[in-house]
């Protein structure tokens, strides 16, 4: 299948090309052997911790089950399926988050750049970047050069499309897997993954995958859909993501089965008590978490 203009394609297992910037643009620092030839580690998975856990986080550490993994088992969530789900409703995706956020997001989006401290020198990771609304929004508010990384090609291809319209050469894409990123320790100063982290099949090892590529005193900042804690709010929510989300979504792109398993992801996400955990089970500092509009979204922002 052709890769859309200006998407790299994904690695090969082990065989990792990495991306490379437009012409005229400010590279990242790597040498053109690793360029050509990087080849990713594995990184052992931490030991469990000993104390306590508490079953309604429904939170298990190491190579146990944890809620994350229990719920990509279950609804069989395997990196080759959310990539073709999302090639499929890539026309529609732009939609999509509007009607998730209620046209909310991009004042979501905006807190969450202003959290992570861009500067117009830093190197930034999108992470599921998919249509390039973050990378965007960070370009144009702060600057800096964005790569976008994200496991589905239709998507990467409207978003160098969206951010040529530009004329700034500050975007590059690369199809690949999050939790095995084709990039060296150390590469980037800052990272951002924006209503991407609860497709992730395996939270703890993407966690430590991000931390390797940051370097020391990096960031990540983590956006995403959560239930709001007020009863009422959360009822109403919940209505609206399990009735009127399905079936609009699906009359827009003609997929209601991936509208439905966007709304069941939510649904079923892990509380941000729980995401909180995680951080320090992987070793980052949580420096702020922050419930957005009575709790509908969730800022994370951790430093390596």
């Amino acid at each position: 299948m052709p890769h859309p203009p200006g998407v790299i394609p994904g690695p090969e297992p082990r065989a990792v090309p990495l991306c490379t910037f437009p012409p005229g643009h400010r590279s990242l620092p790597w040498s053109s052997e690793e360029r050509n030839g990087a080849v990713l580690e594995r990184h052992p998975a931490p030991s469990s911790r000993s104390a306590a856990e508490d079953p309604n986080e429904r939170i298990m550490y190491g190579r146990r089950y944890s809620a994350v993994n229990q719920m990509a088992a279950e609804l069989e969530k395997g990196a080759s399926t959310i990539g073709r789900m999302f090639d499929d409703i890539a026309p529609s995706y732009d939609l999509l988050n509007h009607m998730l956020s209620m046209t909310i997001d991009v004042g979501w989006r905006k807190r969450t750049l202003k959290g992570l401290g861009l500067g117009s020198e830093d190197r930034v990771l999108d992470i599921a970047s998919g249509t390039g609304d973050m990378a965007l929004l960070a370009n144009s508010l702060y600057g800096c050069s964005v790569v976008g990384l994200d496991l589905s090609q239709n998507m990467l291809g409207t978003a160098v499309r969206k951010c040529d319209r530009t004329g700034t050469a500050f975007y590059s894409a690369i199809k690949g897997n999050a939790l095995r990123m084709p990039f060296p320790d150390a590469s980037f100063d800052k990272a951002m993954v924006s209503f991407g982290i609860r497709n992730m099949t395996d939270m703890p090892a993407f966690l430590r995958e991000v931390k390797r590529v940051l370097r020391p005193g990096g960031s990540l900042a983590i956006l995403e859909f959560s239930l709001p804690p007020y009863p009422l709010v959360r009822q109403l929510y919940l209505a609206y993501l399990t009735r009127a989300l399905p079936f609009i979504g699906g009359l827009q792109s003609g997929n209601r089965s991936a509208y439905q398993y966007l709304s069941e992801s939510i649904c079923r996400f892990p509380s941000p008590r729980s995401i909180a955990a995680l951080f320090d089970e992987t070793d980052l500092k949580l420096i702020d978490s922050v419930p957005l509009t009575m709790g509908i979204s969730h800022l994370f922002i951790v430093r390596k």
